[in-house]
Parts: C-alpha cells; structure tokens; sequence
C-alpha cells in the first residue's frame, strides 16, 4: 500500500509479508561408556534445511546491494541467500580473443581477463554482457550443518574437543578478493598464482592484474 505524505515518511514502511517454506531435519546421537576409570562421551549432530520462497507479497524480484558488490536475489520458487551475479569460465587466452571468441564487458577483453558467460539465447562473440545474463550462482546457506563433541574423563584429567563445519554453501568474494590492492592493502599470496605471460593458466588462481585498461 502507499502511505500518505501526511505521515512524513518518505517510502512506505517495512513489511513482513513474505513466505518461506522450510524443509529438513536435525539428527543428534549420543553415546556414553565407561572402561574402568576412563569414561568418554560421542556426540554428533547433523542438520539439514532447504529453504523456498512462496510469496513475496505481490513484490517483484528483490535484489540487494549494487555496484559491483555481492548481489543477493529473493525470488519466488528461490531460496534465501541466493547469490545473483554472473556465470564464469576461466579466463580468456590470446588465440580466443585473436579468433573473436570474447564477450564485452563494458570493453574488449584482454588475455587473462575473467571470461563470463552469456545466460541469454542468441548472444553473438562480440557482443555485451548485461545485467540481464545473470543468474543464481549459489547460495549461502549451507544445504548440512554437522558437528561432532568429545569428551574423556580419567582419575583427575579431563579433555574436551569439539569440530564443527558446513558443506554445500558458497562464498562471495569482495574488497581485496576481488579488487587488487584494494584501498591500497597489501599483496595477497594468492596474487603469486595470477594470470600472468609466463603463467598463462585459464584456470589462474587469480586473473591478470592491470591498472585499469
């Protein structure tokens, strides 16, 4: 709904109208034993979840941040923490960009530039990437969260550990992962393994490093 100018507010307030079905479950096992003086405890746990969004309330697709920032699509038949951005596939070679194998991406690529991927039918080599060639590259949201506990208890001694981790999520990169030197930080040690004229790796762990051309 619009909300009168007389309140004073300058765009209509928040709602929580969306909905979001979630699917999973959560296992815990635990086991306790004694042999002689030393007793131990086991304990391991794993949860899974899927998320999907049902209504946004008559919105259209939600995307946050912009720029060149991570990008976050809510849509419906999406999940939550859906990364938006754009498909990639190594870096382009000499010969590509010699035999007009490139897209633009605000200008021509060089060798050792990121080479994306149209999403788009019917996109030509030469011609532009758009906001419209994203998609959904992955998710933050871990499809297992697992763990486990141990504990050891012998006369007067006790121990204690514990690990715990995710599987199936993503990670998108920003600042000093993305941008080279950003804000004049220092050089990363992955920057060794960049595309470089000696190191012409399409799959570099990182690409060509420039100053802006």
């Amino acid at each position: 709904y619009n909300t009168p100018y007389e309140i004073g507010l300058s765009s209509n307030p928040s709602q929580n109208i969306g909905t979001v079905k979630n699917q999973g479950f959560e296992l815990s096992l635990t086991h306790d034993h004694r042999i002689g003086e030393l007793k131990y405890q086991v304990a391991v746990n794993l949860t899974t979840n899927k998320n999907k969004i049902t209504d946004l309330g008559g919105s259209d697709n939600m995307i946050s941040n912009g720029g060149d920032k991570i990008r976050y699509i809510n849509q419906v038949g999406g999940a939550i923490g859906s990364y938006y951005g754009y498909v990639t596939n190594g870096l382009y070679s000499q010969s590509e960009i010699d035999a007009g194998a490139y897209y633009t991406f605000g200008r021509k690529p060089n060798a050792g530039d990121i080479k994306y991927v149209p999403q788009r039918e019917g996109v030509a080599f030469g011609q532009e990437i758009t906001g419209d060639d994203r998609t959904i590259i992955g998710s933050d949201v871990p499809t297992f969260t697992y763990g486990i506990n141990l504990t050891l208890d012998y006369k007067n001694f006790f121990l204690s550990a514990f690990g715990q981790g995710v599987r199936g999520t993503s990670v998108g990169f920003e600042s000093e992962q993305v941008w080279a030197f950003f804000l004049n930080s220092a050089p990363r040690e992955y920057h060794l393994g960049r595309w470089t004229t000696e190191n012409q790796n399409p799959n570099a762990t990182y690409p060509r490093i420039y100053g802006g051309s």
